[in-house]
């Protein structure tokens, strides 16, 4: 099946609707013309039946009856194209008896056929409702008309039929129109048809790009950008893929870089291992208690290591196992104080906790939150200066148990803050590595945190060091 590219379906589409609308359109200036035709036509012919009622009222007032309309047809005729051509809204009185007089008869035949073509046709009734001209019945279905005389009623007109409809004049006049409207019509198509086309390249032409860009960014090509600058939605797509490119390219330098930290964090205790081995079997080193301590402890690094590598693929898998119940924060965390207080004691870090409030229970998983606060506080001592001071403080608000853990000098540049809990970041000149060991450490315990939905910062410390704020949902 033939694809049908979107240019070709917008195109399409505007086109049909403009079509649409032309065609309703005309249409509606169809039926409107005619109908307003129509109004006027009717209007027509009611000024023509009250100039021809002044018109009889005229003759009544000159001759005092209607006899001689009864035995001369052809005055009738020439009364009825006397109001027809007579366009006054005021008829005066005829000075003479010639006024309303016909002799000649081939002129009165022409213009009797005139009036068949262009007026209603119309019949003349007396006082008492007798037919004096005409061809219609006081019963006919028509409009009726009072004649008077001296405020008095002298006569009826009865109008029939609507002649004027039908007249050629009318036909080339609807017919003009028609064509008019036809022509409109078809001007209107032509001009759309050369309008939509740039209007389908415009709609279709970012859209195109952005395709072309996602085809190289899917086949890794991370450095593509668009080049749209609009405004619209299609501006806000193009600006969103851009950022989008930008973070998969961040991504993937952290990446590279993460696989050659691994790699040399892996190969650092190898090659210790590796040289230790070979100089006991070169006899260039005795196989004792030493030398075998020396790969223990390397070993036992990268032991470490792999272990938080696999923590930490769990917790981004969201496999880590969490069993959630309420528990009080407080208890675990003199029992993880308790567990380092002899490493405090051995540099001379003087180790406190410090309370604010008396309930702090949160829902969470006792083993990740003991796992939490060991990598925190062994960092916290592990990196402090000898005779520092590390401070654990609880607080008790209204939604959250806030746990600050701060330690003393050194302290960390905001730069270096803002990378504490990037994957293996080490800084190997501040604080001695103070964010050392495998550099995943501090990664985990974000996870933890958020998997408690917590949140987690770092921040120059009020005792020199750095201070970690933990936010936990409480219960």
């Amino acid at each position: 099946m033939k694809k049908i590219s979107l240019k070709a379906k917008v195109f399409a589409l505007l086109l049909t609707i403009t079509a649409l609308v032309v065609l309703v359109m005309s249409m509606m200036m169809q039926q409107g013309v005619n109908k307003g035709f129509d109004n006027y036509k009717k209007s027509l012919e009611k000024a023509y039946s009250h100039r021809l009622v002044l018109t009889l009222e005229s003759y009544y007032e000159h001759y005092g009856h209607w006899k001689k309309l009864r035995k001369d047809p052809k005055q009738w005729h020439a009364l009825l194209n006397k109001s027809a051509v007579k366009v006054s809204k005021k008829m005066t009185k005829p000075r003479s008896k010639e006024k309303w007089e016909v002799h000649d008869h081939k002129k009165h035949k022409k213009v009797k056929e005139k009036l068949k073509r262009i007026i209603p046709d119309y019949t003349l009734f007396n006082l008492n409702k007798k037919r004096v001209t005409g061809t219609a019945y006081w019963d006919s279905p028509g409009m009726k008309f009072k004649i008077w005389h001296n405020k008095e009623v002298v006569g009826y007109l009865l109008s029939t039929g609507d002649q004027s409809a039908v007249m050629e004049q009318d036909k080339q006049f609807a017919a003009r129109i028609k064509k008019l409207i036809m022509v409109v019509s078809v001007v209107m198509i032509v001009l759309s048809l050369v309008l939509t086309f740039p209007i389908a390249n415009y709609l279709t032409r970012p859209i195109k790009a952005i395709n072309e860009a996602t085809k190289k960014a899917a086949g890794g090509d991370y450095s593509v950008r668009t080049h749209i600058k609009r405004q619209d939605e299609m501006g806000q797509l193009a600006n969103n893929f851009n950022r989008l490119a930008e973070t998969l390219e961040s991504n993937a330098d952290i990446q590279k870089k993460q696989m050659a930290d691994i790699a040399h964090e892996l190969r650092t205790p190898i090659a210790v291992v590796m040289a230790e081995l070979e100089a006991i079997q070169d006899g260039i080193h005795p196989a004792d208690s030493a030398h075998i301590a020396t790969m223990h402890g390397q070993i036992s690094a990268l032991k470490n290591l792999v272990d938080d590598l696999h923590q930490l693929s769990l917790s981004d898998l969201g496999t880590l196992r969490y069993q959630m119940e309420p528990l009080d924060l407080l208890p675990l965390v003199k029992q993880v104080v308790s567990a380092f207080s002899l490493a405090a004691e051995q540099k001379s870090i003087e180790l406190a906790v410090k309370l604010k409030g008396t309930h702090f229970t949160v829902n969470g998983d006792h083993n990740r939150l003991h796992q939490l606060l060991n990598n925190l506080l062994q960092n916290a001592i592990s990196y402090t200066n000898k005779g520092g001071q590390v401070e654990i403080y609880i607080e008790e608000s209204d939604q959250h148990i806030i746990l600050v853990i701060e330690d003393s000098e050194p302290t960390l540049s905001n730069a270096e803050i803002n990378q504490m809990f990037d994957r293996l970041y080490r800084k190997e000149q501040s604080r001695n590595k103070k964010t050392g060991g495998s550099g995943l450490g501090l990664a985990i315990v974000k996870n933890i945190v958020k998997a408690h939905q917590g949140q987690i910062k770092a921040s120059v410390s009020a005792l020199g060091g750095v201070a970690m704020t933990i936010n936990l949902p409480k219960v």
